[in-house]
């Protein structure tokens, strides 16, 4: 709850306000960020002109149609995606040339059919790319375990999903919302095993070997704004997450879905950044 007392510390002018507004989705069409700014696009539309362009590729978003807007932009970006960047991909982007107005981590959790993904060999449903940090932490349950794993790979989170709900494959590597969606739709779907670096039931701390954590840290980024106007658009935004009618509170499922701060100053966000970039290189 302290992450909202900074309402109460912001004070604005209605002139401050940008009128018009992009949601530029980075990632895919059927992704947990394409429906983020979905939700954002229906909740800001009584303050802002929307503008929503989810091309479903972070290639075409950021090396082709980033660079030709000019005006205020709102755009997601997780620190997978900037790991691939870094390591040669299509496109990578300095967080620090933007304002964070909302920062988000979560961990990866294994969900199963009903095989023991230590023991039992089987096809695992992760996201694009085929070669990323996701294709690396099925490779390195092969080292850990002796097993056999294939790794089968979807556009998005959601595709992953409906391929483990349909039978396609045995395992998928999935963030909390999309486990609560599993989970509730099939009741034989276990998903206890975690990537996190310790706590209940996780995997690396399990077997003492720091190389399965895996997690993903997510920005959502104020472009092309004065600070004012982002100050401005991060209150609205926080508003509609105390909302949990609201579009974006019923997605995130009244903001349990991720552990989401609002209030981190550029050194807490690299101090946070750079470390889950970096591992997942």
């Amino acid at each position: 709850m302290k992450n909202y007392l900074i309402i109460g510390a912001i004070l604005f002018s209605t002139s401050a306000i940008a009128d018009t507004l992009t949601i530029l989705n980075s990632g895919s069409k059927t992704g947990g960020f394409s429906m983020q700014s979905t939700a954002y696009s229906q909740d800001l539309s009584d303050d802002f002109d929307i503008t929503l362009v989810n091309p479903g590729d972070r290639c075409v978003a950021l090396g082709n149609l980033l660079p030709k807007i000019n005006s205020p932009v709102l755009m997601p970006w997780a620190s997978d995606y900037e790991a691939v960047g870094r390591d040669g991909g299509c496109v990578k982007f300095d967080i620090n040339s933007a304002i964070v107005l909302r920062y988000d981590s979560a961990p990866l959790f294994v969900c199963s059919r009903g095989g023991d993904i230590a023991k039992d060999s089987g096809r695992v449903a992760h996201t694009v790319p085929a070669n990323g940090p996701l294709a690396r932490v099925v490779r390195e349950f092969n080292i850990e375990f002796s097993t056999k794993h294939k790794p089968v790979v979807y556009d998005g989170s959601g595709d992953a999903r409906l391929a483990l709900l349909n039978g396609e494959v045995d395992y998928a590597l999935l963030s909390k919302k999309h486990v609560m969606v599993v989970t509730e739709t099939d009741s034989t779907i276990n998903c206890d095993q975690s990537l996190a670096s310790a706590g209940p039931n996780s995997l690396p701390a399990m077997t003492g070997n720091p190389k399965l954590a895996f997690g993903w840290d997510m920005t959502w980024m104020a472009l092309n704004m004065t600070q004012e106007q982002a100050d401005e658009l991060k209150l609205r935004m926080m508003e509609k997450h105390l909302n949990c009618s609201s579009a974006i509170g019923i997605w995130t499922k009244c903001n349990s879905v991720y552990t989401t701060r609002w209030d981190l100053d550029q050194t807490e966000i690299n101090s946070r950044w750079e470390p889950m970039v970096e591992s997942q290189r």
